[in-house]
């Protein structure tokens, strides 16, 4: 707020202060209702009838809505002063669920017109019809989540109109394969999940089903964001096969790389197991290209792969006589890194690995 501002809301909360003095609000909802039932009240220098939106203003100076709550009360201010300009196309309308909210809003947008005769997007209107007692507050979030994802679709709406999905799968890899295309209001890439709500509200996935791909969806981002820590676990494995089949129990182990995932999100077992059933398949292509590397061929990949049994056999038998249990998992770890530091490298470099290997053991 300026300053002239300031002194202005200051004068009119003066010129009503035996008004405003005596009450306190518990919330914004609260501030809203009392500026709604008080505004003929509440008069300006001249007599005048003030806005909502000028009132929220005042009884902020004034102290009894705190700055940080200001924004709030004025949005909804703002919403109720066009749902007054909308009254007579609102009033009529009752609805039974989000949705059918939802399919008014996008039918009515062009006749629900904001105070100098703008379109308002469809988030806005679904606030006024909150306001206006039409949509509960416990509704209003998923209304304006579809209502924000229909704007991306209308944004998106010549690359997703040609698209038809046949299963939840084929909508899924659709999503991954065109997230870079598929663009926010301010050209920002978007979630797999929001496209996936995007998709939904254009049509293309059944409601029934858009929990499944969302789900989907949300372990794939997963993965992507913890890439770096699954491709350590897949080095562990000294075979594609043996890595595929640890995949499959990894929420069974006791791995660091489950602690990894958890420091940041307390997730489950059984959502970890979701994520591995999502992305086993891009789990196997870096296995491939860990297993497959120039100047080794499958020959020499199979000896070192026998030493490093060898070295792995003969830890597991010194267990319990003079290393404890931490002191072997370290151990284990080097003798990998040193199979995969070879699987990387080359022929010259895997030569002195698994010799290194056979003189230690």
């Amino acid at each position: 707020m300026d300053k002239p501002f300031v002194k202005s809301a200051h004068k009119i909360y003066l010129d009503n202060r035996e008004l405003i003095d005596g009450v306190e609000f518990k919330d914004e909802k609260e501030a809203f209702e009392w500026i709604k039932e008080n505004r003929e009240k509440v008069k300006g220098r001249k007599g005048e009838e003030l806005s909502l939106v000028y009132i929220a203003e005042v009884l902020n100076v004034a102290g009894k809505i705190r700055d940080e709550d200001l924004q709030k009360v004025e949005w909804m201010c703002g919403a109720y002063e066009i749902y007054l300009d909308n009254r007579e196309l609102i009033d009529g309308v009752e609805f039974k669920d989000e949705k059918k909210a939802f399919e008014w809003i996008k039918e009515n947008r062009e006749k629900v017109k904001g105070r100098k005769g703008e379109e308002l997007s469809l988030v806005y209107i679904a606030k006024m019809l909150n306001v206006a007692g039409k949509i509960r507050d416990e509704d209003l979030q998923k209304v304006q989540w579809m209502c924000s994802a229909y704007e991306s679709y209308l944004d998106n709406k010549e690359l997703i109109d040609k698209e038809e999905f046949k299963d939840e799968k084929e909508a899924f890899e659709w999503i991954k394969e065109n997230r870079e295309k598929v663009k926010g209001r301010k050209g920002e890439e978007l979630s797999l999940v929001y496209i996936a709500a995007v998709l939904n509200v254009a049509g293309k996935i059944r409601d029934e089903d858009l929990q499944k791909v969302q789900r989907v969806c949300s372990a794939y981002d997963f993965f992507q964001a913890k890439k770096h820590l699954f491709w350590k676990y897949v080095q562990r494995f000294n075979s594609r096969e043996e890595a595929i089949e640890g995949i499959r129990k990894l929420s069974e182990f006791d791995s660091p790389l489950i602690y990894s995932l958890k420091r940041d999100k307390n997730i489950s077992k059984k959502y970890l197991r979701n994520v591995y059933s999502v992305i086993e398949g891009e789990l196997k292509e870096l296995l491939t290209a860990r297993c497959v590397k120039r100047g080794l061929t499958a020959e020499e990949r199979k000896e070192i792969e026998r030493c490093y049994r060898e070295a792995m056999e003969k830890i597991r038998k010194s267990k319990g006589r003079k290393h404890d249990k931490k002191k072997l998992e370290r151990r284990k770890w080097r003798e990998t890194c040193r199979v995969i530091g070879a699987l990387r490298s080359g022929v010259e470099l895997e030569e002195r690995a698994y010799k290194k290997l056979r003189s230690r053991y």
